[in-house]
């Protein structure tokens, strides 16, 4: 059938191939596929985001890779493997944005229970019940991610955009506002490129 495929691979094995139609938005898993398997995109980032489909993986992977890895479970009641296990283990921060519905709900407890360095990381209400809905609405997915690592970061810890370039976290110098707009311009630089990046995506251009 016609549709954007997703692959998942995994220590040099496919594991898993879907294709999500387009004239029905649905998905199709190819036999022999494990819908077990999470999708792991990591780069040795010190912070992980967890969400539950793989395209929303893709595009926080587009917008913001330099900042965090991602993994997908696709479905908020799957629990990692051991490798991904590891790698949540392993990261400084674990920002768990299960999709804004009752599943998401239910289980956002377990994470905070097995892992104590997660946290839960809804979207703002109002957005979108998911990543994919929220870029759809126009919301800067990238600045939410930043905000929030920003946030929590130690003064004096670098910070990393799209360029490669560290930006030291010097936030103490300056007030709410001030941060706030020095925030907004240094996204405001990288928006352009992320977006056409991003639609590539959905219009199904790029196929990872």
């Amino acid at each position: 059938p016609a549709g954007l495929v997703i692959a998942v691979i995994q220590d040099g094995f496919i594991q898993r191939v879907q294709i999500r139609r387009h004239d029905e938005g649905d998905h199709i898993l190819l036999s022999g596929s494990s819908s077990k398997v999470p999708m792991r995109l990591v780069n040795g980032n010190r912070h992980v985001i967890i969400v539950e489909s793989d395209l929303d993986a893709l595009l926080l992977w587009r917008v913001a890779g330099d900042l965090v890895d991602v993994v997908a479970l696709r479905s908020a009641s799957t629990r990692p493997d051991f490798k991904t296990t590891e790698i949540l283990r392993a990261a400084e921060r674990v920002y768990v944005a299960l999709d804004s519905d009752s599943g998401g709900e239910n289980n956002i407890g377990w994470w905070l229970t097995n892992f104590p360095n997660a946290q839960n990381f809804p979207l703002p209400p109002g957005v979108g019940k998911d990543p994919g809905e929220a870029f759809k609405n126009h919301f800067n997915l990238r600045g939410w991610i930043r905000e929030e690592i920003l946030r929590k970061a130690k003064p004096g810890q670098e910070i990393y955009d799209l360029s490669g370039i560290k930006q030291p976290n010097n936030d103490m110098k300056y007030t709410d506002e001030e941060r706030r707009i020095l925030r907004e311009k240094q996204l405001d630089s990288l928006e352009n490129e992320q977006v056409n990046l991003i639609k590539q995506v959905f219009e199904g251009q790029i196929c990872e």
